[in-house]
């Protein structure tokens, strides 16, 4: 029990750091049930007060520092982790799912902002497992990347248009500058440097 509540103040520490920021979890927690919270600031503009935060907690609870707020969104499938999100800017939630086991197929999913609970929407079934690294809304096209190949894909938010950008082999993430140029971090040459491309 004393380790117990050691993991779970570690990850409560963890999740207070900074509520600002979208963290990732490492690969090993691909188990562990993932929560999608809403977080917000209670003194901030309304368009400062949205934020959501994928954590993999062992305590499956966040405990928010002072001046925020927190409550649940939605669950990934039972037996499923959440590998990558984005939001558009009317709060539509992009995601990528992966089956804790690794053996089904890795899924794009689109959630609305009118009702997280509701059932999602399929936008991209890539038939088979596919440990999946980012998902980046831009300029109206979902951006998401998967580094078990390599693959940068765009695609329409209704699910039409799929646009296969490139490889980029152990992509892990994607942003985009004012002047639409994209930026990709990438380990391709093992887990020892990473590169931005």
């Amino acid at each position: 029990q004393a380790q117990q509540g050691q993991a779970r103040d570690a990850a409560n520490q963890h999740a207070k750091g900074d509520l600002r920021r979208i963290g990732r979890q490492p690969a090993g927690n691909l188990r562990q049930r993932l929560s999608v919270l809403q977080v917000q600031a209670e003194d901030r503009p309304l368009a400062a007060q949205l934020a959501i935060l994928p954590c993999a907690l062992t305590a499956q609870t966040l405990d928010p520092a002072p001046g925020y707020g927190a409550s649940k969104l939605f669950d990934s499938a039972p037996g499923h982790t959440i590998t990558g999100l984005g939001l558009a800017p009317n709060g539509d939630a992009f995601y990528l799912e992966t089956d804790g086991s690794f053996t089904a197929p890795t899924k794009l999913w689109k959630r609305s902002a009118l009702d997280y609970s509701a059932a999602p929407s399929l936008l991209h079934h890539f038939g088979e497992p596919r440990f999946a690294s980012f998902v980046l809304f831009h300029e109206g096209r979902i951006f998401f990347g998967e580094n078990s190949t390599g693959a940068i894909l765009s695609i329409n938010p209704d699910g039409t248009g799929l646009d296969e950008l490139g490889t980029v082999p152990s992509n892990y993430d994607l942003a985009f500058d004012s002047a639409g140029r994209a930026f990709i971090s990438a380990s391709p040459d093992g887990f020892f440097q990473s590169k931005v491309f």
